[in-house]
C-alpha cells in the first residue's frame, strides 16, 4: 500500500510542479499537503522491518527499487500530462 501511495503522491507532485511554480502554492500544496500524503517514513520503516525478517529480507531490494523507479516515473508522467494539458 505504501508503494501505491508514494507513486500516486509522486504523480501529484509532478503535476503540481508543472502547473505552478509559485513558491507559496508549491510550499503549501507540495511540501505540506502532498508531503504529508506520501509516506517516506513509513517506507523506510517497512524496509527496516523487512530486513529483520528472514522471509521478507530477500525482497527488500526489489521493494526499494520499485518504490524509487515507480515514484520517479509517476512524477515525470504527472509533469508531462499537465504540461501538455495547459
Amino acid at each position: 500500500m505504501t508503494l501505491i501511495l508514494n507513486t500516486v503522491g509522486s504523480f501529484a507532485l509532478g503535476a503540481l510542479w508543472a502547473w505552478s511554480r509559485d513558491s507559496y502554492i508549491w510550499l503549501w500544496l507540495g511540501t505540506g499537503v502532498l508531503g504529508g500524503f506520501t509516506t517516506y517514513s513509513t517506507f523506510t520503516l517497512e524496509v527496516e522491518i523487512g530486513n529483520r525478517q528472514a522471509e521478507t529480507k530477500p525482497y527488500m531490494l526489489y521493494y526499494i527499487f520499485a518504490t524509487l523507479v515507480f515514484s520517479m516515473l509517476a512524477a515525470g508522467l504527472g509533469a508531462v500530462i499537465v504540461k501538455h494539458a495547459i
